[in-house]
């Protein structure tokens, strides 16, 4: 049967890009958010997928232009609406937040349709594109210097919380952290909602060319088997460890980062105070920061793996505490 997405039909194989209006920006262009409506074959479940909430999110984006014509070269059932870019100005300026408003457009959830810019984007999303499914997978990654390999889950000890757990071990990622979302963001908003939802977090600038292309993309095949959509076993995610203890390390001194453990370690543990990274001055080369595992078992989330230029209090590492969990 067709499917009716925002008012257009989407026969049975069939593909269509329908676009999701939002406002007139001031230079009086209109926006929207174009959304993929890939429709397979007979009955099925209509899956969301997005990406790129935060512009600097280039790594998922072409990870979707690659799934997406996975999914054409498949038979597969129900219905897949992807979301490539979640965030068009930012996308275009290459910033994390919008630069409309300087506001983080997976923090304002639900959003606001009378409110700032960035509230304007969450609720056209809310309001549009999350009544149209009925599971999500929410792939996120590193900016231009950064990569992160981690996938977030809840305690498997409720009925919903054991199907994102095991929603979360069919990802690429050694590591699961099992955390409370931050308010406002999407995928917090659809868990509330007891929509099966999935966040992964894989990849970034650093990691075009090494295999977290096509561990990402398998994760989404495994995840798509499993919720229906794919044929096929499901298979078995890359998961070892939870954590429920971690966060972000920021350098207290901006300047020129020079990281001693980066891509090659990313999913791995490393001993408590084992130098991560440095920060020198550019113009007298004085050693202002110097970082280090805070962990007796420091799980290596997200790091900062290029030589670059680091502000202070900007994302240099995600660490967690690999006492705080266990295997899995």
């Amino acid at each position: 049967m067709p499917v009716t997405f925002l008012g257009e039909t989407v026969g049975e194989r069939q593909t269509k890009i329908i676009r999701i209006p939002v406002c007139r920006l001031a230079s009086g262009m209109e926006l929207s958010v174009a959304v993929h409506v890939l429709r397979g074959s007979g009955d099925g479940p209509a899956v969301g997928v997005m990406s790129a909430h935060h512009g600097e999110e280039l790594f998922t984006t072409e990870l979707f232009r690659r799934l997406r014509q996975i999914l054409l070269d498949s038979h597969f059932r129900g219905t897949v609406l992807m979301v490539p870019c979640a965030n068009p100005p930012s996308f275009e300026a290459g910033t994390r937040n919008t630069p409309i408003d300087m506001h983080n457009l997976n923090r304002v959830f639900p959003g606001n349709a009378g409110g700032w810019f960035s509230e304007k984007l969450a609720a056209a999303i809310w309001d549009r594109f999350v009544p149209a499914i009925d599971a999500f997978i929410d792939y996120h990654c590193g900016g231009e210097d950064t990569e992160i390999h981690y996938t977030y889950t809840l305690d498997p000890g409720t009925p919903f919380g054991r199907t994102v757990h095991e929603l979360a071990l069919l990802g690429s990622a050694p590591v699961l952290w099992q955390t409370t979302l931050p308010a406002g963001s999407l995928s917090g908003e659809t868990m509330h909602g007891q929509m099966p939802t999935v966040i992964l977090e894989v990849g970034g600038g650093p990691s075009f060319g090494t295999d977290l292309m096509d561990r990402g993309l398998a994760a989404a095949c495994r995840i798509l088997r499993k919720l229906g959509v794919l044929d096929g076993p499901v298979g078995r995610g890359e998961a070892r460890a939870i954590v429920r203890k971690g966060g972000a390390v920021r350098p207290v001194h901006g300047g020129l980062f020079l990281p001693e453990v980066g891509h090659d370690a990313l999913g791995t543990s490393v001993p408590g105070g084992t130098v991560l990274g440095r920060v020198v001055a550019p113009d007298t080369f004085e050693e202002l920061d110097v970082i280090r595992a805070p962990y007796a078992v420091t799980e290596l989330m997200m790091v900062r793996s290029r030589i670059s230029k680091v502000h202070p209090g900007e994302y240099a590492y995600i660490l967690g505490d690999g006492e705080s969990g266990g295997p899995v």
